[in-house]
């Protein structure tokens, strides 16, 4: 059963009862696909392009300028200039930051490439995100705008952790042999 509507002509006088229709038919129009025309252009303000020219940025520290000048420089001076990078970092509240910067200072390589070699990928992860400050300020100070920062994961050797009395005493016999003649010659026992 129809409704209807009832709509005011412009004469007061006539009212107007117009039929609504139950349902309302959708036409489908047919979709083109065009995933081939998307995959030959590439625009270059597109996010994937951005985002790889970011790991750039974030791999290199900023991307290297050759118009500028390359001032060689030595180990030492870069050392001085950390040092005084680190002292900023002090009063930070990431204290995490701080300890991984001074723990070491980077090694200098070819091509004015800083190696600056870290524990875990937590720690890598804090330099990278400050790497773009830290490297700009030491090609400032170095006048060296050649200056990449390299941030590898060094695998940690860790220790064997010797809890009893006999673990102990074997590890250091295997260390230094003398310890056992000495035990044997001092006719001592060991408390296992």
């Amino acid at each position: 059963m129809p409704s209807f509507i009832s709509v005011e002509s412009p004469k007061p006088e006539k009212k107007i009862e117009v039929p609504i229709p139950e349902k309302i038919e959708r036409i489908e129009k047919p979709v083109v696909r065009l995933k081939d025309q998307y995959k030959k252009y590439r625009s270059p303000n597109s996010i994937e392009h951005f985002l790889k020219e970011n790991e750039k940025v974030v791999a290199e520290g900023s991307l290297v300028d050759e118009n500028k000048p390359a001032t060689p420089f030595s180990q030492k001076q870069l050392d001085e200039l950390w040092i005084g990078y680190v002292s900023k970092h002090i009063d930070t509240k990431n204290r995490s930051l701080y300890l991984t910067l001074n723990k070491r200072a980077p090694d200098l390589k070819d091509n004015f490439t800083l190696e600056f070699p870290v524990d875990n990928k937590i720690q890598k992860q804090q330099i990278e995100s400050i790497s773009l400050d830290l490297v700009n300020h030491l090609r400032e100070k170095l006048n060296n705008f050649s200056i990449v920062l390299k941030i590898p994961v060094q695998e940690v050797k860790k220790e064997k952790t010797y809890y009893s009395a006999e673990e102990r005493y074997k590890y250091l016999v295997d260390k230094y042999p003398i310890i056992d003649k000495l035990r044997k010659k001092l006719d001592l026992d060991i408390d296992y």
